[in-house]
């Protein structure tokens, strides 16, 4: 029984070394970026702005305070982050690779969207959904 607990115990040993080198090898290797969005206007925190890397599925939305934190992994080709906001005019960063960037300040500048008609259709299942209980508040 002690030369099962003996081998469960190299085991794990083996186990952690493994997955801490691989885990230092693969952050020695990513870009990190992070940094608050706010409005170049009055420097309030944009809630939501998109960063995507260019050319990679990777990206992040800013929290409640437009503080965003993106790790990009080696395999994306793109180093381009672009920054996208409904409202506001969309910006790209270079981020250099195997680089970890201190938190810096964005100000994204307003680009208002002039429309000149809206059309808004109800939505059919909202519409039946109302219509059916319209019909049964005498069954109620």
């Amino acid at each position: 029984m002690y030369w099962l607990l003996l081998i469960y115990k190299q085991c794990m040993k083996l186990f952690f070394t493994i997955f801490f080198n691989a885990l230092l090898f693969c952050s020695l290797h990513a870009s990190e970026i992070s940094g608050y969005i706010t409005d170049c206007n009055d420097n309030t925190p944009l809630i939501g702005v998109n960063i995507k890397v260019n050319g990679c599925a990777y990206g992040t939305v800013t929290n409640n305070v437009g503080f965003f934190r993106l790790i990009i992994p080696t395999n994306c080709d793109g180093k381009t982050l672009k920054i996208s906001y409904l409202g506001y005019k969309s910006f790209e960063l270079k981020v250099d690779e195997h680089t970890i960037m201190p938190v810096q300040n964005y100000c994204m500048k307003e680009d208002p969207i002039t429309l000149s008609a809206i059309t808004v259709f109800p939505d059919n299942t909202l519409l039946t959904l109302l219509n059916d209980a319209y019909k049964n508040i005498p069954k109620n």
